[in-house]
């Protein structure tokens, strides 16, 4: 993977940046840099294969570290640094993992954890070591599926994971200047892997400071979740973003969860170049994305190299960059891989023209008294369609569909917009079968509570 990546920065001719807080970093540098973490861990440990961990906030040295790591012939465990003392003690000991390295200063924090710890400046050598490539088949990463309730689980990712949508990259244009936000422990923050194949210079940044860094930065391609946008269109509105930094903009992609309609139409008409992704953790990131014009409320066209088909409305894929099975979790297992095919929990339909639609999630489906399914998204979908919605999330309360909703606040009185909304839910429900009527909402300027990749938390 490493070794992979390495090439294709040598063959190609511009000079490729990686950039964090302002500070350029070639490709050079970059790669003798990585040489440099790689020597470490080989002098470290005896033999490859040990499990270490990565916890630390978004920075150059996380990519470095992150390479380093893999390219030594060890396995990277990428933590989410924001769990709590009991979900991180859990899951070091379910992945194995035998090492952990933080950011500068925190390294008091984890010594508790019965394991050695280390500074991310400390695993580096003052020379390089020669980056030899990774068996196809064996574990070079083990990511953490991140869902929307219930512990994480430990998934193991090969090379060969990797380089299903990694190979295909070099005939995607690059020259572009990327700013990567989202969280380099995911697998959507992973993405910055196959934005340096193509090419393209680097801005690693953050949940915090994406706002500056795009208003200061020459970017034209950025990587959000669907709930970064209210904040982007805010900033747009308020004036704290203006046009001229926001010039050279064209490209952003969405991944995480379904971008509402609102959301799409209002991307298309600033002349932004929309892509939608589509994946999970254990397929290593894309089944659905770039290949064909953006349709709208599409996740993409299915990529060459995975097959999909929808069972009983389900979402089912098998290809090379699908995982082989969750770390040390059989039963799990079991029941999300059947007969080669991975079931990925979604509901949705694919179009005569190979574009993927994602209609709900199985496991967020209501059941109502009457017997009767209802998908909460596609309600959501539907109230989307009202102006004064932000956010929104349909459940069920006492056998009738209920709404919390969050506002955009577009200057009136909060009073104001929720009559706006109460005539709008009135005009929804007279076109809906009686049992799928939203009976209540409550309405305010909160935002409602998401994972860390930007997904409803539901029940």
């Amino acid at each position: 993977m490493v070794a992979y990546l390495v090439e294709q920065l040598n063959k190609n001719s511009t000079e490729i940046t990686v950039e964090f807080n302002g500070k350029k970093v070639g490709k050079e540098r970059f790669v003798q840099d990585i040489g440099k973490s790689c020597k470490f861990w080989k002098n470290y440990f005896a033999g490859k294969g040990h499990h270490i961990g990565l916890i630390a906030e978004n920075s150059y040295l996380w990519l470095v570290q992150c390479m380093g790591i893999i390219a030594s012939g060890n396995v990277l465990v990428a933590y989410n640094y924001t769990l709590s003392e009991e979900d991180l003690r859990y899951l070091t000991e379910l992945s194995d993992t035998e090492l952990l390295v933080c950011d500068t200063g925190m390294a008091d924090e984890y010594r508790s954890f019965g394991i050695p710890v280390l500074e991310l400046q400390e695993g580096m050598e003052e020379i390089a070591e020669p980056i030899e490539e990774n068996p196809e088949d064996e574990t070079i990463v083990i990511l953490f599926s991140s869902g929307t309730g219930g512990r994480s689980k430990p998934v193991p990712l090969t090379k060969k994971n990797f380089l299903a949508y990694g190979r295909q990259c070099m005939d995607e244009p690059g020259g572009e200047t990327t700013l990567m936000p989202l969280p380099l422990y995911h697998i959507g923050g992973l993405y910055c892997y196959y934005d340096l194949i193509k090419g393209n210079h680097l801005i690693i940044s953050s949940a915090k400071n994406w706002i500056r860094d795009i208003g200061t930065e020459n970017v034209t391609r950025l990587f959000v979740v669907p709930g970064m946008l209210n904040q982007f269109f805010q900033k747009i509105d308020s004036g704290a973003l203006k046009k001229r930094q926001l010039s050279r903009l064209d490209n952003i992609v969405s991944l995480g969860a379904a971008l509402t309609a609102v959301q799409e139409e209002r991307l298309l008409q600033m002349g932004i170049r929309l892509e939608v992704f589509y994946g999970l953790t254990e397929t290593t990131g894309l089944l659905a994305g770039p290949g064909g014009a953006f349709r709208k409320g599409s996740s993409g066209r299915i990529m060459p190299y995975v097959e999909l088909k929808i069972d009983n409305g389900e979402i089912a894929a098998r290809g090379a960059n699908v995982m082989k099975g969750y770390y040390k979790l059989a039963a799990e297992t079991e029941a999300m891989l059947k007969d080669g095919w991975l079931y990925t929990g979604d509901l949705g339909r694919i179009d005569e023209d190979g574009y993927l639609y994602i209609t709900g999630r199985k496991k967020n489906i209501i059941l109502l008294e009457s017997g009767e399914n209802v998908s909460p998204e596609e309600l959501e979908n539907k109230l989307y369609q009202c102006p004064v919605v932000a956010e929104c999330r349909v459940y069920e309360k006492k056998g009738k569909l209920n709404a919390d909703i969050c506002m955009s606040r577009d200057g009136r009185e909060l009073e104001e917009e929720q009559r706006e909304m109460d005539g709008f839910i009135r005009e929804l429900n007279k076109s809906l079968p009686l049992t799928h009527r939203i009976a209540a909402f409550h309405a305010s300027w909160e935002t409602l509570e998401k994972t860390s990749t930007g997904k409803l938390k539901r029940g």
